[in-house]
């Protein structure tokens, strides 16, 4: 086990290692500890950014970039290019600043790719050559081939480029335009500009920290529980505390995750590690050797308040239950725990504590904000959905959207569910991959409670068996569009000069 306060001492192999295995967080701890040892990080970068370990349960992958970004290294070339090639349908913005940033040292490398590239996979590359911005006469022979033989897109990557001594290949293009031409001819007229114009290359500042929280617990969803217990255990109180928020979902039917969560909870030198024990032990409430403990717990009034919450948040009380209704009743009226009493509340999926959600839903403090939409969702409450709208745009968006997605109301159905995600899109102004997929997965979620099969991923689960017969048709595939093709959209315009643009 590496602690954060060892990463300095461990060598840089034993802590990529140690995070291709979930047992290390990527944190701006661990960045640093490499950062601080530029050839020995650069040197194991090199020996394991293209090997690939298939037992390794994260992939590294986007942190070998940020790395080799960092300290701008022409040996994160080979790396680089495999990128490229893995990604060559939408080539990520960040791999483009790479190559950028290694400017003429990438060049060869880049071009390599591109002579070995079909057309249409090249077209993107052609663009990447450009937004390097190196002014080389295989640059340009590529870019004046490519005018040739597609004057629209020649001239956006010349544009880019902005080499003057492309002018006079856009001014022969521009006479040669056919006079229907009208994209093609505001293109060449755009790139003539550019070139008149000038183009200060800035790129822009790469900070890997930017990119990292400052602290990251290992990830422990991927190890075994035995692990788990091992970091409930651990010297760092950061990670015990970490490890008991994960272990929650593990608690049921595991005695020994029961007992050692017990053990934190009541016998923890720190208040934050009781707290989060305590409240992992809700999934197994109902077990008598838990329940009076908790509840002991609970009512407390000489344990600290994070122990109390814990315990609160773990029992979930209804509203009847008349000794733990007035602690719940007390935490909520004090400001520093009223987001635990929430908490408690939307666990017990009691719908009398309604007011209490809708009163907090526009409170300025977030996490209170956060525990009162997800109680909206949770229970759910369909009258106060429509209150979870503006909230589209708070710092709590992706929850918002989520409860949305459970509380709406609306039929349910596999014939249905897919003109619901497309509302709740509409409504949220688009939404990134992230959110889709939470969105999603809520649905799916809702289908699953009306007793049929889940319809945006339905592999997740195969052979589980439904009360309704009717299946649920199979998501639409995407597939890539050619730049020539006709745009899916319908305009009848090829891709590159509709949706593709």
């Amino acid at each position: 086990m590496i602690l954060p306060e060892r990463f300095p001492q461990t060598p840089v192999a034993n802590l990529l290692q140690a995070a291709a295995y979930g047992k290390v967080g990527v944190d701006q701890r661990l960045l640093r500890a490499m950062l601080d040892r530029p050839d020995e990080t650069l040197n194991v970068l090199d020996q394991l950014a293209l090997r690939l370990d298939p037992d390794r349960l994260i992939d590294l992958d986007d942190l070998y970039l940020d790395l080799y970004r960092a300290f701008n290294s022409p040996s994160a070339i080979p790396f680089y290019v495999h990128r490229l090639r893995e990604s060559i349908e939408d080539i990520p913005d960040e791999l483009v600043e790479a190559f950028a940033a290694l400017g003429p040292d990438a060049l060869d490398a880049v071009i390599a790719c591109y002579e070995e590239m079909d057309p249409d996979d090249a077209a993107d590359v052609v663009f990447l050559l450009a937004a390097m911005g190196v002014r080389d006469a295989r640059v340009r022979a590529i870019l004046r081939r490519t005018l040739k033989d597609d004057p629209f897109e020649g001239a956006l990557a010349i544009g880019l480029l902005a080499d003057p001594e492309l002018r006079p290949d856009l001014e022969a293009a521009l006479e040669a335009l056919p006079a229907g031409a009208v994209d093609e001819r505001r293109n060449l007229e755009s790139a003539l500009e550019s070139i008149d114009q000038g183009v200060e290359r800035t790129l822009p500042v790469f900070d890997i920290f930017e990119l990292y929280p400052e602290t990251a617990p290992p990830v422990f969803e991927v190890l075994e529980n035995e692990e788990l217990i091992k970091y409930l255990n651990c010297p760092s109180s950061e990670y015990r505390a970490a490890a008991a928020r994960e272990i929650a979902d593990l608690t049921e039917g595991s005695p020994v995750v029961r007992d050692a969560l017990l053990e934190r909870g009541f016998a923890d030198e720190s208040q934050e590690v009781r707290g989060e024990a305590l409240r992992a032990l809700g999934a197994c409430r109902d077990d008598p050797a838990v329940k009076p403990r908790l509840r002991e717990a609970a009512l407390d009034q000489q344990a600290p308040l994070e122990v109390r919450a814990g315990a609160l948040i773990a029992l979930a009380p209804a509203h009847r239950d008349s000794q733990l209704q007035p602690v719940l009743e007390a935490f909520y009226e004090n400001e520093a725990t009223r987001a635990a009493a929430l908490e408690a509340m939307w666990n017990s999926l009691d719908p009398h504590y309604r007011r209490y959600f809708a009163a907090n839903l526009r409170h300025e403090d977030p996490e209170i904000q956060l525990q009162a939409i997800q109680g909206v969702g949770a229970v759910p409450l369909p009258d106060l959905a429509l209150e979870l709208v503006p909230l589209f745009d708070s710092v709590n968006r992706e929850h918002a959207l989520i409860s949305y997605a459970f509380a709406v109301k609306a039929p349910v159905a596999p014939k249905s569910v897919s003109k619901l995600f497309d509302r709740i899109e509409e409504k949220a102004g688009g939404m990134s991959e992230e959110e889709s997929q939470a969105v999603a997965e809520a649905l799916d979620a809702r289908l699953v409670r009306e007793g049929y099969r889940p319809f945006f991923f339905p592999e997740e689960h195969d052979g589980e068996e439904h009360q309704h017969d009717a299946p649920a048709p199979q998501p639409v595939q995407t597939v890539k569009v050619g730049r020539n093709d006709p745009c899916p959209c319908g305009s009848g315009k090829k891709y590159k000069k509709c949706c593709g643009a």
